[in-house]
């Protein structure tokens, strides 16, 4: 890349920063649609009346009852989750750590720095982390699942609650993981004094270098996790 696009790119990044959360936590308005004259409803055909057991057994009830609710309270939590992601999903976060302090102004360096401080860059990357090592440490003690064949309702209701719950854990775990940086606006100053945009240039720089670092030890990380994870049989 020449040298001039390179600085272009690294610019548009930089003011990216100042809009790039803002931006990504609105919801797009909706347009009117055109009037569509409604196709003919299409026939289906009723559903079977589904079978009943004369004497239902009161415990089976039970468990198909509490994975019911087990399954109704994991749907909110899939929601937060995907709205906590959507961030990180839709912008370059990454491309930020390549900019440098020296051609930014004071709002894109203020920007910088809260990202920084708040571990917009990492927090990811700690979330698959955990991830992967819970992978490991219930590889290495599996759950004991009777055959489907010879499995009775209440053994499958129980692996499939199980299998919910773990899900619960892992989702939980993200989601407490994208709170700790907060959610409260940056305060970016109207102004600042040389000296003062001297000291932030000289922070985020040291920000910057720290955080470059701890990328590369965390991704090293991942690949070794992932390896280990994927790189193993299933527990029969």
């Amino acid at each position: 890349m020449m040298p001039a696009m390179k600085h272009r790119t690294r610019r548009n990044a930089a003011r990216f920063l100042c809009v790039a959360v803002p931006a990504c936590l609105l919801l797009a308005a909706c347009g009117p649609s055109d009037e569509v004259s409604p196709a003919p409803p299409r026939y289906r055909a009723p559903l079977p009346v589904p079978r009943r057991t004369a004497n239902p057994d009161p415990e089976n009830a039970k468990w198909l009852a509490a994975w019911r609710d087990l399954r109704t309270r994991l749907a909110p939590l899939e929601e937060k989750l995907a709205s906590a992601q959507k961030v990180h999903a839709e912008n370059p976060l990454d491309s930020f750590l390549e900019l440098d302090p020296e051609t930014l102004d004071h709002e894109e360096l203020c920007s910088l720095f809260h990202f920084l401080e708040r571990g917009y860059f990492t927090v990811e990357r700690e979330i698959l982390i955990n991830l992967l090592e819970r992978r490991l440490q219930r590889a290495a003690s599996p759950i004991s699942v009777p055959s489907q064949g010879k499995a009775s309702l209440k053994d499958r209701l129980a692996a499939a609650m199980h299998r919910d719950e773990l899900r619960m854990v892992d989702l939980e775990s993200a989601l407490e993981h994208y709170r700790e940086p907060g959610e409260a606006d940056f305060q970016i100053p109207g102004s600042l004094t040389d000296e003062e945009l001297s000291e932030l240039r000289e922070a985020v720089t040291g920000m910057l270098d720290k955080t470059r670092s701890t990328i590369a030890e965390m991704d090293r990380k991942i690949e070794d996790l992932k390896a280990q994870v994927f790189g193993q049989t299933e527990p029969p």
